[in-house]
């Protein structure tokens, strides 16, 4: 939708998202996410805990040489797992969500060509992530800027929909924003599903955290979807509350 143009009731867009662009910065904030444990055996593990490790170092505000050093080590190690196509999907997910991380602390983005080799090992598997892996996975592409080709990004929203009644309040918000800050433009039944289980979470008491509850409306708003009403007053009380 064009820019200044109402928002509608749960409006559809078509998916015609192009192959592999980085997309400009936005505003909105995510809730922060836990790692999945590493589900797959072999390198693609070993990439993830190379990650994880790293990620648990005190960052500066500038980067040491042998910062840079282990930084390289840890791309060529993830880039020839990937290339072997040994690493699973759990790996694939939090590997992306920690590469993300570590470009929020300061690290160089990794590679496009490096997102894409580890989206290729993941493609298959999709519909075997937990919906936190899911959530994961979204999440470090927007925060990388990296928004896959379509054909990938119809596989993630369709794995979304066959797990999203056992999303967290807090994947289902991360997931949402990432969606939204990607551009990935789904149908009207997937956006309006995820309303009806907001507005489930939100009811039962579930979804009580204000950051996710902002994600939420931030992320509705991107998609220029506007909200029953019940939603908003359920919404609106978690964040005065």
């Amino acid at each position: 939708a064009a820019q200044g143009q109402p928002a509608a009731d749960l409006s559809s867009c078509s998916d015609g998202g192009s192959s592999g662009n980085q997309i400009p910065d936005v505003q909105g904030r995510p809730a922060d996410v836990q790692m999945q444990d590493e589900a797959s055996s072999g390198g693609g593990r070993e990439a993830g805990s190379l990650q994880l490790q790293r990620l648990k170092v005190s960052r500066s505000s500038s980067i040491s040489s042998s910062d840079r050093l282990l930084y390289q080590a840890v791309h060529l190690r993830i880039t020839q797992v990937a290339g072997q196509g040994d690493m699973g999907a759990q790996a694939v997910s939090n590997t992306l969500w920690a590469l993300a991380a570590l470009s929020e602390l300061g690290d160089p983005s990794p590679a496009p060509q490096l997102i894409s080799l580890m989206l290729s090992c993941v493609e298959p598997q999709l519909l075997q992530l937990p919906p936190q892996g899911l959530s994961n996975l979204a999440l470090g592409l927007a925060k990388l800027k990296f928004k896959p080709h379509a054909r990938f990004s119809n596989k993630l929203l369709d794995a979304c929909w066959q797990a999203l009644d056992s999303f967290s309040p807090q994947a289902l918000a991360n997931t949402l924003w990432a969606v939204s800050r990607l551009q990935l433009q789904p149908p009207q039944a997937w956006v309006a599903r995820c309303v009806q289980e907001v507005h489930a979470q939100l009811s039962s008491g579930a979804m009580r955290n204000a950051l996710d509850v902002a994600s939420v409306l931030w992320a509705l708003a991107m998609l220029r979807v506007r909200p029953p009403l019940p939603v908003l007053e359920l919404a609106l009380g978690v964040l005065y509350e």
